[in-house]
Order: C-alpha cells, then structure tokens, then sequence
C-alpha cells in the first residue's frame, strides 16, 4: 500500500518520502521538521507504532497536516489520535 500510495501521489506532482516503519519515519523527519508539510501514517508499524510516531511529531512541534490511513481503526485508536490533533482519517 505504501508503495502505491507513493505512486499515486507522485503521479499528481507531489514529492513523497517513504519510511519503512515508524522509527524510521521518526529518523527522516525529526532530521528537518520544516521539510514536511504533510504525514500519512498507518496505526500498525514495527518498532514505533502510528500513536506513538504521532506523538513524537507533536512533542516536537511538527506544524505540518497528519493523516491516519489505516485498516485497523478502532474507536479507542481514533480517541488518541484526535487528542493529538490528527488532521483526518482515511479507512
């Protein structure tokens, strides 16, 4: 899905950076907060999972939009996301 979705948006004109799972998105973007308008995330990621990247983009002030895109949606899980001001889901 990464894969694809990078395509899709390439495709329309946009520059994607893909990570293979959250600490290396962490590691990509806590290098130069301000080089990123806009984060897709999924909830399920290994070695850092979806609200726990979240939070270290708002610990670090990241002002760009976050978008959850993920199968696994649970109530409790969009609960924590909204109250990390998570910009909007797609299921």
């Amino acid at each position: 899905m990464r894969d694809l979705m990078a395509m899709a948006l390439q495709g329309q004109g946009h520059r994607v950076e893909t990570a293979e799972d959250g600490r290396d998105g962490w590691k990509k973007l806590s290098a130069d907060l301000s080089r990123f308008t806009l984060v897709i995330t999924d909830v399920r990621m290994p070695k850092l999972d979806g609200v726990g990247f979240v939070k270290l983009l708002r610990e670090a002030n990241f002002s760009g939009r976050i978008v959850v895109f993920s199968g696994s949606l649970t109530d409790d899980v969009v609960a924590s996301f909204r109250a990390l001001g998570v910009d909007s889901f797609v299921r």
